[in-house]
Formats: structure tokens, C-alpha cells, sequence
């Protein structure tokens, strides 16, 4: 399980580079940052929001995992402890997201707020790395 989970992240680690360098050798590139710089504002802010905006695993575990899930769940305070959890890319597929999302957990505990809930979601939608 673990084996096809460290694929599957190689596979889109690779992918999104190889998406990269494609769009790097394309020959338009002059006509793209002429574009950019009369919207170098609103692009740059987007982009920079967008990069933000995917927390690291760091951020899930010290904001998320080690507040609401380790007490009952002690595998939890380690990647490979959630890793079978989380389909990389999918958060509707994996059960750590939709347990949290529908309320069932953390049992007892104070349901996760919408702002914690969607860096969950976007770190699990972009490739669950362990950064």
C-alpha cells in the first residue's frame, strides 16, 4: 500500500515537472510575460496566492494532527501513520479528509473550522507531499 502511495506521488511530483518544462519550451514566451506585466499585479498576486496557499505537512500536522487527532490516534503524529489515510490528490477519496469534513471527527473533540478544513483539502489535492 505504502509502495503504490510513494508512486503515485513520484508519478505526479514528475508529472507537474515535466507540465513545467512544457510550458517553459513553448516559443510564445515573449507574447506570455508582455501579458503578465501589464497584469503583473492581479498574476502575480494569483500566483503567489496559489503557492501559498498549499501548506507543507509540517503545517497539517502542527495545526491539525498533533491538536485534533493525536490523543485518540497515535500513529497520526507521523507521515507514514496517515499516509493510508489520504489518496494524494483526491481528498474526496480519502478517509482522513471526509471523516473530518462530515463531522464524525474528532469524536468529542471541536470540529475542525472551514479555514482548517480547506488547508486540509489543499494539501491532500496537491499531492499530500511530505514537506
Amino acid at each position: 500500500m505504502r509502495s503504490v502511495f510513494h508512486t503515485t506521488c513520484l508519478v505526479l511530483s514528475l508529472s507537474a515537472c515535466g507540465g513545467n518544462q512544457t510550458s517553459t519550451t513553448d516559443t510564445p514566451s515573449p507574447t506570455t510575460p508582455q501579458k503578465s506585466s501589464a497584469t503583473s499585479s492581479s498574476s502575480t498576486s494569483t500566483s503567489t496566492t496559489t503557492t501559498t496557499s498549499v501548506p507543507a505537512f509540517t503545517d497539517i500536522q502542527n495545526d491539525i494532527l498533533n491538536v485534533s487527532c493525536v490523543n485518540c490516534h497515535t500513529a497520526f503524529s507521523s507521515y507514514d501513520g496517515i499516509s493510508m489515510y489520504v489518496v494524494a490528490g483526491d481528498s474526496a477519496s480519502s478517509s482522513l479528509y471526509t471523516m473530518i469534513t462530515s463531522g464524525r471527527m474528532p469524536q468529542g473533540g471541536t470540529a475542525l473550522s472551514t479555514d482548517l478544513q480547506d488547508k486540509l483539502k489543499a494539501w491532500i489535492d496537491a499531492g499530500a507531499k511530505n514537506d
